[in-house]
């Protein structure tokens, strides 16, 4: 009889202990509140008192909101998208919670002028397809080769504007991949390696690009000028904007003049020795469309780039300068030149033309003018 007397003791002090090892008196978290960008982690870590309690094991974690951030057996936080949200982790029957806000970068720029460049209908949307620059008061913007200055900032919307309209027509525009009246592109960037080349709509600002994926724009009337919207970017950036003070347009297209699509589907380079300063390379590259086509240039490349044609972007000056298309006065060797399905030789007089590489290939595109006014834009097949 003493000795069931003394296992029910026993019993009653192993249930005790038990139960105290698994009491929880009060729970804490490492973080009430935090503020996260989209994608951003955090591990939080749980307090329990008394802190021998063995219910660290039984903690569970739950997001009020899962759509803003999510959170895992761990504690592990994760941003999703913008808004707010409660993270609670229970134990023991106790709670403790933290508030997770999720923001992301707003970038508010202020435009001092826009230009527009196209009129071609390229993307075979019925449209003219344009290309529309919102720059800030410092930057500068090159009328040859119809680009800012490579130290601008700017915003670069890729725009298909009704054909009934000169310039870019007023109206609603909205990001979207598929080319189309009041579409604009969004933004992309393609990797070869170290080479990179950006194509649809994006902000350029001091060292950093952000690419435009999803919003819209507005344009009130080209004549006042009136240019306003946001985007998101792809670094969960948003970019709000709001310009007025008109817009000017240069008309590369149907109504501007002769415009050849020239899209070439063979690509030949050869090295044509060094300046005669001997500070840089100069290589012959010939362009060749099916048709019988071609454009002849000869690049002028840095000396850090031997054997091959450095990427970046070439225009046509009078300097022997890295980045340059040496230029002539009258049809000569080494002249850039453009020859027409008749084998007539055109001098191109100004323009540019980017090299970037993919797969090991050099890739070229650009806009040039000849001799006559007319406007020669090249692309590959």
């Amino acid at each position: 009889m003493k000795s069931r007397l003394i296992c029910l003791l026993f019993l009653a002090a192993l249930l005790l202990a038990c139960e105290d090892a698994t009491r929880v008196d009060s729970i804490s978290l490492s973080q009430n509140t935090l503020s996260l960008r989209i994608a951003e982690s955090v591990q939080l870590e749980v307090i329990l008192s008394p802190l021998a309690s063995s219910s660290y094991n039984t903690v569970t974690w739950t997001s009020s909101d899962p759509s803003v951030a999510t959170v895992d057996a761990r504690g592990l936080i994760t941003a999703v998208y913008v808004g707010e949200c409660t993270v609670t982790a229970s134990a023991g029957g106790r709670t403790a919670s933290c508030v997770v806000t999720v923001g992301t970068t707003r970038i508010s720029p202020v435009f001092t002028r826009a230009i527009a460049v196209g009129g071609t209908d390229d993307n075979a949307s019925s449209a003219n397809h344009i290309t529309l620059f919102l720059l800030d008061s410092a930057s500068a913007f090159d009328t040859v080769t119809m680009r800012p200055a490579a130290s601008a900032s700017y915003l670069l919307l890729d725009i298909e504007s009704p054909w009934d309209d000169t310039g870019v027509a007023a109206g609603d525009y909205a990001v979207s991949e598929i080319p189309q009246p009041y579409s604009c592109m969004p933004g992309s960037l393609l990797r070869n390696g170290e080479i990179s080349l950006l194509t649809g709509s994006y902000m350029v600002i001091p060292g950093d690009t952000l690419l435009i994926g999803r919003g819209s724009f507005s344009v009130s009337s080209p004549d006042s000028g009136a240019v306003s919207g946001s985007f998101d970017c792809d670094g969960y950036e948003i970019l709000s904007f709001a310009y007025s003070g008109g817009i000017t347009y240069y008309d590369t297209g149907e109504n501007g003049g002769t415009v050849e699509r020239f899209v070439y589907d063979r690509i030949q380079q050869e090295q044509n020795g060094k300046t005669p300063d001997s500070r840089y390379y100069m290589t012959a590259l010939t362009l060749t469309a099916s048709s019988s086509r071609s454009i002849r240039v000869n690049l002028v490349s840095p000396l850090s780039s031997p054997g091959y044609i450095a990427p970046g972007q070439y225009s046509i000056t009078g300097s022997a300068a890295p980045f340059c298309i040496l230029s002539c006065a009258s049809l000569a060797d080494n002249c850039p030149v453009y020859v027409n399905s008749a084998g007539e030789e055109r001098l191109l007089v100004s323009g540019s033309l980017t090299v970037a590489y993919r797969d090991g290939e050099p890739l070229c595109s650009g806009i040039f003018h000849d001799a006559d006014g007319a406007v020669i834009i090249c692309s590959p097949e």
